[in-house]
């Protein structure tokens, strides 16, 4: 099937067709989260309620927003600005070709018609992004043509015990001094035990604040675990950011940038929602989110850290 879809692609091998093509090649390695079948068949029979449902995980309450911002504000302020952007499991597209991107050519791959189809659906009217059903394990793509790859969404994870196959067939896509931002889930999550125990207006006012002595009273009381119903489903493999490092390191990729996702409150949508009412309040939680999550810490039991790593002149 993979192989009569990419023929009647009618395209040759290599970047593929603007949003809404028709164009079709083998299935990628980005499955869906939740039990039952194996991720892979899962995400073949994505139906467009889900693909929906993933578009709307970022948006709608002041929680979501947190993490969709602190998400765009790591690529765009490590996103160089020039060559060829591959979005590689990019889902629906809300990290596709981002406004302040949109001058990089970019390329978003995934396994789901669906997907696909809302990501089309989604696309701003100055979008140039081109839209490949591909497999992940299989890219069609040349080596080096890339200057930045993302895999957001724990695409990583999802993959399974195929997870070092996949990086070390997407690696070799970044050209010399080209970038790759890799999204991992190590553990169920952590929150600041100090802004926990406060009142969401009391946290809404420090933030306001100059926040002499946050810092302090955040590492003196520490951070509490985060209890969560949610079980990985079926292939889901746990990275640490310790084990991701390493394996980038061995392939000439220097990291530049390692951050857990919202240690602070990311958990705590009352207190985000109370943050979220004020502009000032909401400026200081997204920059004291950005530095505790710098904290090596804060790594290990993060539900997300996001690295960003550079290719060296004499990478793979």
């Amino acid at each position: 099937m993979a192989t009569t879809e990419r023929r009647e692609g009618g395209r040759r091998r290599g970047i593929g067709g603007r949003v809404g093509s028709t164009r079709r090649v083998a299935p990628s390695a980005a499955p869906a989260v939740g039990p039952g079948p194996p991720p892979r068949t899962r995400f073949l029979e994505l139906d467009p309620y889900r693909a929906e449902r993933e578009w709307l995980r970022y948006e709608g309450t002041a929680q979501r927003d947190l993490f969709r911002e602190l998400r765009m504000r790591m690529l765009t302020r490590n996103h160089p600005r020039q060559g060829r952007s591959l979005d590689l499991g990019c889902g629906p597209g809300r990290f596709l070709a981002p406004p302040a991107l949109t001058a990089s050519g970019w390329v978003g791959v995934d396994l789901s018609r669906e997907m696909l189809r809302r990501a089309a659906l989604g696309a701003r009217p100055e979008s140039t992004a081109d839209l490949v059903r591909a497999d992940g394990l299989n890219p069609p793509f040349r080596r080096g043509v890339f200057s930045w790859v993302q895999l957001l969404g724990n695409v990583l994870g999802f993959s399974g015990p195929r997870g070092p196959e996949l990086l070390d067939v997407t690696l070799p896509l970044v050209g010399p001094g080209g970038r790759l931002l890799v999204e991992i889930a190590p553990g169920p999550g952590e929150a600041s035990r100090y802004f926990h125990r406060l009142p969401p207006s009391v946290v809404r006012r420090l933030l306001e604040g100059k926040g002499h002595g946050l810092s302090s009273a955040i590492e003196r009381e520490g951070f509490r675990p985060v209890r969560s119903g949610t079980v990985p489903g079926v292939g889901f493999r746990r990275w640490s950011a310790p084990e991701l490092l390493r394996y980038l390191r061995d392939r000439q990729f220097d990291p530049l940038e390692v951050m857990a996702v919202a240690p602070l409150l990311g958990s705590d949508p009352q207190r985000i929602e109370a943050a979220s009412a004020s502009v000032s309040a909401w400026t200081s939680l997204l920059q004291w989110e950005e530095s505790v999550g710098r904290d090596p810490d804060r790594w290990p039991e993060a539900a997300a850290v996001i690295v960003v790593a550079q290719r060296t002149s004499s990478g793979p």
